[in-house]
């Protein structure tokens, strides 16, 4: 998909309804009203199986980690407003109802690739960050999320 055309799709995507109520979940999500084990527990599923490569797959999974480590409290480099963007485009990769459905073969993951590809690409300094935190204290890997570990106010 050419540069142009994704952005146009993302563009979209973030004006769409399916957009608004990712990110009401993804606020959930920061309240600690939802699983966000569970959550990332089905990014990482959803990852293994979207056309995610190289870079972006790298920057996802570093995501993920950030949201375990933010939530066991061990990690706080990041504002609020970069946590409810990753979290609000994660909620949008795993729902099969967005603005184009999964199930429509061929092209219902493009529009999940161009909401991801947005949230990577507005988020360079904070993947960064975390990853610079990473080799200090070790990566963030075996951090396990629990449905009380989400309470994300700090």
């Amino acid at each position: 998909m050419a540069e142009a055309a994704r952005k146009r799709l993302a563009d979209q995507v973030l004006r769409s309804r399916p957009w608004k109520r990712a990110t009401a979940r993804a606020q959930e999500y920061l309240d600690g009203g939802r699983d966000l084990g569970a959550l990332l527990r089905r990014v990482n599923a959803r990852v293994e199986s979207a056309p995610i490569v190289g870079d972006a797959l790298a920057d996802t999974r570093t995501l993920v980690r950030l949201l375990r480590a933010y939530a066991a409290g061990r990690y706080r480099d990041v504002a609020i407003e970069d946590l409810l963007l990753i979290l609000s485009g994660f909620v949008y990769l795993v729902s099969p109802l967005d603005l184009i459905p999964d199930v429509v073969a061929g092209v219902g993951l493009l529009d999940d690739v161009a909401v991801l590809g947005f949230v990577l690409r507005s988020l360079p300094d904070v993947i960064g960050r975390f990853r610079a935190w990473e080799e200090r204290q070790g990566p963030a890997e075996g951090i396990e999320v629990d449905a009380t570990a989400g309470d994300a106010q700090g």
